[in-house]
């Protein structure tokens, strides 16, 4: 059974199969590396969603299993005059905007030609005009069925994106993204569009995962090196492709290392290629010269006592090291040799996390979040303070300094002057994964293990507020939001965090305003919650198997608990009477109860109807699925508000939507822009949006309907 991503092995009493090697334990329990493909015991500290272990017999299993399809079939029939049409739903949505990003050293924050900046998030690269606050991306486009089955011809990234670089003229841009089959995609900075069908550079599938951890282009375009890390095999190896024909020019391998910065002299007629080791060593290669042969020069870091973390050249083919001392070594090519160009420069205390050369200026940046400016001399000629943080990218055009921070968030800096300058938030981020959200009139909320809850205005696509969810003296591992709920009257934003607390906060404008800190209602997380229709109850599913009914009319006081399943409770859905509620947990459990008496409902109700599909085993639903009962690969389920399409989030972070009801056999039209699972999607604004949360990918990606133009016949007379 897969749940989650997680292949769950079990000792069945049948033997051993011919792929599977059972535990020996009896209930024992395996988790997957998709990466490694290595199977390992699950850790006590894993999060809910990474240690999904199902603790019931086969017995259980099967007989949750009968009764699934027991009330399948009994909601068959009370639907039997509704018509399920398999064709694909009539409608498209476009990703209009992504708020977020999961920042890498490796991944640069750029400006283009046209004064827009390029970055990616995800498995996408994306392009923004910060004055119009407009995206367009490489990437987030719908699947057909032929790229669904044939991953060969796949044009667009369909996991992390790992390492990222921009040419000199900064019209080119290349992202890599890691894995079995790693593969490089060339493309334009200015149209976000491939350069031509061909300018794809893809690896021969291997048996152990590859990580791509830094590329770069050579000074004219022609050749990009790839610096990749080999973790099974404790190696790293650096690559040199031609461009124009996507061939291996050159190979080279350092055991027990990886590479965490590469980049080309930037000098005239120069193709010499400078690479900085995880050990702090400097390697410069010359992987063009005599067909392939090359020269080596090692500078041992122990040598002088530092370890270099950054390099930038500037276009006299002086190259900058930075160090985790704070100094800055400018050195230069002598002879195939590195030496000294001029003495050491202590710049900060800190490390130098982040080097830019441009505008005929060094831009550096530190964790203490302060930028300096240098001349080609090491001498300082500006020193400029923005906001705490660890500076990961930076950026020089004009007068205007892009930055990037190791939580995700992009800053602008204006120069007036060396002593005066000003900062604009060109976007915000949450710094780790983000599984809670919802949305109404007022905007989208989601909260994350950052420990920050964010709501974000739809229309104007900016941050509009942000607070802690738990001061930071008192916060721990246990009070990490899981879900979140909007009240349907009053916008009351109700959080459920993983201790079993439920917090309510006064609404999306007003997220400071705390009105219950700390509703202890579980000793295990709060997994979903739910209000009525009617805005009495609050209903909470909980990591224990239990849906907790909570009064909001009486300060949200428990009023009753429902045994639902002992696993936890992934879904609940209210009827429109708000006298009845829907639950699902896994593995194939849904049960029916009335709110008043708190007890199971044998039969389901003929008129009852439902504001929401969550679970994913009832009637209109079974069309997601390639197996019939593989939930576990589904992660979030949802209708829109007009009941004509049902969506669905899943492990392969595919946003995938089906006319309502579906069926088995159902066409779906399917969407990419995650990198991970998506751990949550709502509808919004009558439909006219989509939002979808991409758990450890970091990011909240908004969904435009697009709008379709109908053209009728028109019978012409002469």
């Amino acid at each position: 059974r897969r749940v989650h991503g997680i292949f769950i092995l079990k000792n069945m009493g049948c033997g051993k199969s011919n792929n599977v090697v059972t535990p020996q334990a009896t209930s024992a329990t395996l988790k997957l590396n998709k990466k490694t493909g290595a199977f390992k015991e699950p850790k006590s500290n894993d999060r809910p969603e990474n240690d999904m272990t199902l603790t019931k017999l086969a017995e259980d299993e099967k007989k949750d299993k009968i009764l699934a399809a027991a009330y399948e079939d009994t909601e068959r029939k009370n639907n039997e005059s509704v018509s399920v049409v398999l064709q694909e739903p009539d409608v498209d949505y476009d990703l209009e905007h992504v708020y977020g990003r999961k920042s890498r050293s490796s991944c640069k924050v750029m400006y283009t030609p046209k004064g827009e900046i390029v970055y990616t998030s995800a498995a996408l690269g994306i392009i923004m005009n910060i004055q119009e606050n407009n995206q367009k991306f490489f990437g987030g486009k719908g699947y057909s069925k032929a790229a669904l089955k044939n991953p060969t011809i796949w044009s667009q990234h369909n996991n992390e994106i790992t390492a990222f670089c921009v040419s000199v003229n900064l019209e080119v841009a290349a992202s890599a993204q890691s894995g079995k089959t790693p593969i490089i995609y060339i493309w334009s900075t200015l149209t976000g569009a491939l350069l031509s069908p061909e300018s794809i550079i893809k690896y021969k599938e291997n048996d152990k995962a590859i990580e791509i951890t830094a590329i770069g282009f050579s000074t004219n375009c022609d050749y990009i090196a790839v610096g990749e890390c080999h973790k099974q095999e404790k190696c790293a190896i650096i690559r040199c492709f031609e461009l124009k024909t996507c061939a291996e020019v050159f190979q080279k391998k350092y055991d027990g290392v990886t590479v965490t910065a590469l980049e080309w002299n930037k000098s005239r007629n120069c193709n010499t290629l400078c690479t900085i080791l995880s050990t702090g060593e400097i390697k410069l290669l010359d992987p063009l010269s005599q067909k392939g042969k090359f020269e080596l020069v090692v500078y041992e870091s122990a040598s002088c006592k530092t370890h270099f973390t950054s390099l930038a050249y500037n276009f006299n083919g002086i190259c900058y090291f930075g160090c985790t001392k704070g100094q800055l070594h400018p050195w230069r090519e002598l002879n195939g040799k590195m030496v000294r160009h001029l003495p050491p420069v202590n710049v900060c205390k800190g490390p130098i996390t982040a080097l830019a050369f441009t505008c005929e200026l060094l831009v550096i940046g530190s964790n203490d979040g302060i930028v300096y400016l240098y001349d080609n001399l090491g001498n300082k000629v500006g020193e400029f303070a923005t906001e705490p943080g660890t500076i990961t990218s930076l950026d020089m055009q004009k007068r205007r300094i892009l930055i990037g921070y190791s939580d995700g968030r992009i800053r602008g800096l204006t120069l007036t002057s060396m002593t005066d300058f000003s900062t604009r938030c060109i976007m915000d981020s949450h710094a780790d994964e983000v599984h809670a959200l919802d949305v109404n009139k007022d905007g989208i909320v989601s909260a994350g293990y950052d420990n920050k809850v964010i709501s974000w205005d739809i229309g104007l696509k900016i941050k509009a507020f942000s607070e802690p969810i738990i001061q930071e003296t008192s916060k721990n591992d246990t009070q990490v939001p899981r879900s979140i709920a909007i009240h349907p009257v009053s916008g009351a934003i109700a959080m459920g965090l993983k201790s079993g607390v439920i917090q309510i906060r006064y609404g999306a404008l007003y997220l400071s305003k705390v009105l219950y800190p700390n509703l202890k209602v579980s000793t295990k997380g709060i997994e979903f919650l739910a209000y009525s229709p009617n805005g009495d109850y609050l209903a909470a599913g909980s990591l224990d198997g239990n849906i907790y009914i909570l009064d909001c009319k009486s300060d949200y006081v428990v009023k009753g608990k429902i045994l639902a399943h002992p696993n936890y409770i992934a879904g609940i859905d209210w009827a429109t009477n708000s006298k009845f509620i829907r639950a699902y947990s896994l593995p194939c459990k849904v049960t029916i109860c009335e709110v008043d008496t708190f007890k199971e409902v044998t039969e389901v109700p003929k008129d009852i109807e439902w504001t929401n599909v969550s679970a994913r085993i009832v009637f209109g639903v079974e069309g997601i699925f390639s197996h019939k009962y593989d939930e576990g690969y589904i992660n979030t389920v949802s209708t829109s508000q007009a009941k004509k399409i049902i969506a669905a989030g899943d492990e392969d972070g595919l946003l995938r939507i089906y006319r309502y009801p579906s069926k088995e056999g159902s066409a779906g039209k399917h969407y990419r822009g995650h990198a991970c699972e998506v751990s949550k999607l709502v509808f919004a604004e009558s439909d006219s949006y989509i939002i979808t949360a991409g758990g450890s990918d970091r990011c909240v990606m908004q969904w435009k309907k697009k709008q379709l133009h109908h053209f009728k016949k028109i019978r012409i007379l002469f």
